[in-house]
């Protein structure tokens, strides 16, 4: 079995997103999640060469806020972006993915209360799992809204519906020792968290993903795994670095 096939179940959880239960949280109850930021990221692969960069920018509504996100190569070019809508669902929002090169499109939307897959004219309604879940960006917020009991190194698990599979996979979220890779960067001031499957089975065919967050602000600082966007062919782990971005 070759290495890539090992992380299938990851590439469709961040790249093409994983669904969530039922829209509706009160926009009211999360402002600490509605906040404005910039903040840049830059993915490396292991000999720690320069592979793209991520540009994010969140803007506050009376609505949760909008994420847009900026993908450019080594050479400062944008080939995707993408736009976040979380329309009060904090961990469910709605998003598109646009690859700049090839003109394709996807995404997921809520047309109502029904959630719907898209890749470019092709449109599916998808089934609902019984039980919160997440939306591409959402990710973050599940980390966010679970801080108090990850750190007591309680696991939180959470179902999942691949897009394009339609299928659900049940995700745990747990407190976790940093990987390999980020031996480097562990201190006092950064928490790990490891996300991976919650059946045994998938769990031996397959790597987590792992992610780092600065204690006293609770942002994302690191996050180690395969690439999120479907339009790179990468079958290796990638680590991503982000920092605030500076004026100017």
């Amino acid at each position: 079995m070759k290495r890539k096939s090992s992380h299938w179940f990851i590439q469709y959880f961040l790249g093409l997103s994983l669904l969530a239960v039922q829209p509706g949280y009160a926009c009211i109850e999360q402002d600490f999640l509605n906040q404005a930021f910039k903040v840049e990221g830059r993915a490396t692969g292991s000999e720690n060469e320069f592979l793209y960069s991520e540009h994010l920018e969140q803007i506050p509504d009376q609505n949760g806020g909008t994420l847009k996100v900026d993908y450019k190569d080594i050479n400062g070019s944008l080939f995707a972006s993408k736009i976040v809508t979380y329309n009060c669902n904090p961990t469910t929002p709605s998003f598109i993915l646009r690859d700049t090169r090839s003109g394709n499109v996807e995404g997921v939307r809520w047309n109502e209360r029904d959630l719907e897959s898209f890749q470019g004219d092709k449109v599916v309604r998808l089934d609902q799992p019984s039980r919160p879940a997440v939306v591409d960006a959402g990710f973050d917020n599940v980390i966010k809204l679970n801080w108090d009991k990850l750190m007591r190194e309680e696991s939180v698990k959470y179902d999942y519906l691949f897009a394009r599979r339609n299928k659900f996979l049940k995700l745990r979220f747990t407190r976790s020792n940093p990987p390999k890779a980020l031996k480097d960067k562990a201190n006092q001031n950064i928490a790990f968290f490891k996300v991976g499957a919650n059946n045994v089975i998938f769990r031996m065919l397959s790597s987590p993903i792992y992610v780092g967050y600065d204690i006293q602000s609770r942002t994302l600082a690191y996050y180690y795994g395969p690439t999120n966007l479907p339009m790179l062919d990468m079958d290796k782990p990638i680590l991503i670095t982000y920092t605030e971005s500076q004026p100017g």
